[in-house]
């Protein structure tokens, strides 16, 4: 089965066919049915052992099925589009492990699964965005994915035990949000009635809710691991690794303005993470958690100082204004909201 699965990687047109739910069931019997070898101690493995079995190709010929390109390969444009098959193919990985793991993240997904299910999240991340950050009644527009945050929420948390898999998808999605607000007029960014100012806002609101919920995901590995600052500061590396080194390295993104954004608004995170989550911040998030919202506002403040002259940069600071209140302010507002939300997602009381 190991050597079917490593087939399938490397051929991602074979590998949507073979698993598409619409022609065959071969999908839901990997997912739920199959009795993988070592499945009961999975999670306690070495990562060594998880890496090299059985399983951990599985995840990987997924991400091809569902990506349309090999595994661990950079999404080559975002946002993404994807076919109804490969679409089809993410959704019912994502509510086979949504479904009844909230409250159980570390025994929610196999190790195995957690690194694919990282590049497959990276993928779709403008799905992923609009999910996290609207409350669709609409299949999404990239990829018409009709998935909930309910169900998405806890498959982020599961996939973050992996550190790597959690910091490539928030590298996506900066990533993400920094292309879309490169589309908008200066202007847009100070002043409401400008052309496309309301449409600026909506997105604001919806990046801070996006990062809101990945924080609070953040949070609740942190806090999960307790005492174990060991563990703590693997986990972490993983996300400074990437949040120090090039990013988005593969990502095309078109143009300086937007690898600028990207480069402060990454280098802002890094600055605000936190390094320990107690029992008394893992309930009050709001008053101790800002990185997502700092991260957003820097991009906004980078963006103003790129498309406006200087003499115009004062009016980031007016009060009541475009920028000072319904980029930042109602900004934060919904940052605190994706917060509460995310840890509401995981099936813990927001406290």
């Amino acid at each position: 089965m190991k050597g079917l699965m490593q087939a399938m990687s490397r051929n991602p047109r074979a590998a949507e066919s073979y698993f598409d739910p619409h022609q065959n069931d071969n999908l839901h019997y990997f997912l739920k049915d199959r009795n993988w070898p070592g499945g009961g101690v999975e999670n306690k493995m070495p990562q060594d052992l998880i890496d090299s079995s059985a399983r951990h190709c599985f995840g990987d010929a997924l991400e091809a099925a569902s990506t349309g390109h090999r595994p661990g390969v950079r999404t080559p444009e975002i946002p993404a589009r994807h076919d109804p098959a490969q679409a089809a193919i993410f959704s019912d990985v994502v509510t086979a492990y949504g479904h009844g793991i909230a409250g159980d993240p570390v025994g929610g997904m196999p190790a195995g699964l957690r690194h694919s299910m990282g590049g497959m999240l990276s993928d779709y991340i403008g799905d992923v965005h609009e999910i996290l950050g609207q409350e669709r009644d609409t299949p999404t527009d990239y990829s018409g994915l009709t998935i909930q945050n309910k169900d998405l929420v806890p498959v982020m948390r599961a996939m973050a035990e992996d550190g790597h898999a959690f910091a490539q998808v928030h590298d996506a999605e900066t990533s993400y949000v920094a292309q879309e607000l490169d589309k908008y007029d200066g202007q847009a960014f100070v002043d409401k009635n400008a052309p496309g100012a309301d449409k600026l806002q909506a997105f604001v609101g919806q990046s801070n809710s996006a990062l809101g919920q990945m924080d609070a995901v953040r949070a609740d590995v942190i806090y999960q691991m307790g005492e174990d600052k060991k563990s703590i500061n693997a986990w972490n590396k993983m996300m400074y690794y990437h949040v120090i080194g090039a990013p988005v390295t593969g990502i095309p993104l078109a143009g300086d303005t937007i690898q600028r954004m990207v480069d402060v608004g990454t280098a802002e995170y890094q600055n605000n993470l936190n390094s320990q989550v107690d029992q008394e911040t893992r309930q009050h998030l709001a008053d101790h958690f800002s990185a997502g919202h700092q991260q957003v506002d820097k991009m906004l403040e980078k963006a103003v100082h790129e498309k406006l002259p200087q003499s115009q940069w004062h009016l980031m600071d007016q009060d009541p204004g475009q920028f000072e209140n319904n980029l930042q302010g109602a900004g934060l507002t919904r940052y605190h909201d994706g917060l509460t939300n995310g840890v509401g997602y995981m099936g813990k009381s927001a406290g």
